[in-house]
């Protein structure tokens, strides 16, 4: 297992996630902007990905500038989408079957003999009014493990 720092697995999952989801965008937005306050910024089945949290796994754990230190990062995806206000209960059922084919494109990651990508479960989802739209917003929560770079 080679040594991967967080620019490294965010362009992976982002990778995974085009490669994935072909039908899906990145957002423009940064996740923390993501969804944004106006509707020209939504698209239906838009995604964004932040690592927010990278730790070492052993507190006496031994660390070697050769290999680095094993971590286990936080990688968090958002989610949105589109609801018809004619017709939300379909559509709000039809952003919630999505959320397994997401985290299905974010787990081929873990094809990748560097990583190790766990799911850790869904933590927020929620629906926004933003500008005369609405969305359903999803967050799903992974952890990897990796080696982070020490040189």
């Amino acid at each position: 297992m080679g040594s991967l720092s967080a620019a490294d697995i965010s362009d992976r999952v982002r990778t995974a996630l085009d490669a994935e989801l072909p039908d899906w965008l990145e957002a423009r937005a940064g996740f923390d902007s993501f969804p944004g306050r106006e509707a020209s910024e939504i698209a239906d089945r838009c995604w964004s990905v932040f690592l927010p949290i990278t730790a070492g796994t052993e507190a006496h754990g031994r660390q070697r500038s050769t290999v680095g230190k094993l971590c286990e990062t936080t990688v968090n995806v958002r989610a949105s989408f589109t609801l018809r206000h004619e017709d939300e209960p379909f559509d709000l059922s039809r952003g919630l079957g999505l959320e397994p084919v997401l985290v299905a494109a974010v787990l081929t990651t873990g094809k990748d003999p560097d990583l190790s990508v766990v799911f850790e479960g869904v933590t927020n989802r929620q629906t926004r009014d933003i500008g005369a739209e609405r969305v359903l917003v999803v967050e799903c929560r992974f952890s990897v493990m990796h080696f982070y770079p020490l040189a």
